[in-house]
């Protein structure tokens, strides 16, 4: 018995060992690449494959519960050969580790999908965030206040954020805008 326990010992031995010696693939071992860049409105970004331009950055009303919204004219081309989504927007301020929401109704939807060759172009209307310690309220500042667009490489995880800075001058606008529709927003007047 302790002879056929010292084989079976010494064949898992080398069964464990011999594994060892497999080359791994150095594709799972990569880190996920992370990278940020600053974007300037109406140049065209390249976000794996998705051609992606905010045309422009302007004040939109308020919420029904008091949060300060911007209104964004985008335009994403899915360049890549294969069916994508369109990165995520969001408003980031100092103030609240989260970005503000998108809100619905909005003619451009931020992560919906794009199928390849597909142009999609509108509007995105994103808020303030939320106060980390009372999600029912909005941040009562927002300072280095930018909006930032994140596209996720769907071949291995890597993101590319592009943060398009917003002045104070244009954050202050929103904070006095008057109170607003809900969702979902009718459609633009003009």
């Amino acid at each position: 018995m302790a002879r056929g326990l010292a084989t079976l010992v010494g064949v898992l031995s080398l069964v464990v060992l011999a594994g060892c010696g497999q080359p791994s693939d150095p594709d799972l071992e990569k880190p996920f690449s992370a990278e940020t860049r600053t974007g300037v409105i109406g140049k065209t970004e390249d976000l794996f494959g998705v051609k992606f331009n905010m045309n422009n950055l302007t004040v939109f009303s308020q919420s029904p519960t008091a949060f300060p919204r911007l209104r964004l004219a985008v335009r994403s081309e899915n360049t890549s050969g294969r069916d994508q989504q369109n990165p995520d927007v969001q408003l980031v301020c100092d103030e609240s580790p989260e970005g503000g929401d998108w809100y619905s109704g909005s003619t451009w939807e931020p992560n919906g999908l794009l199928a390849n060759g597909l142009v999609n172009q509108g509007e995105v209307i994103i808020g303030f965030p939320r106060k980390p310690q009372n999600p029912r309220y909005v941040v009562p500042d927002c300072t280095a206040a930018h909006v930032s667009v994140i596209a996720t490489d769907p071949s291995n995880g890597g993101t590319l954020t592009v943060n398009y800075p917003v002045g104070a001058d244009l954050i202050a606008e929103a904070v006095r805008a008057p109170i607003g529709p809900g969702g979902p927003l009718p459609d633009r007047a003009g």
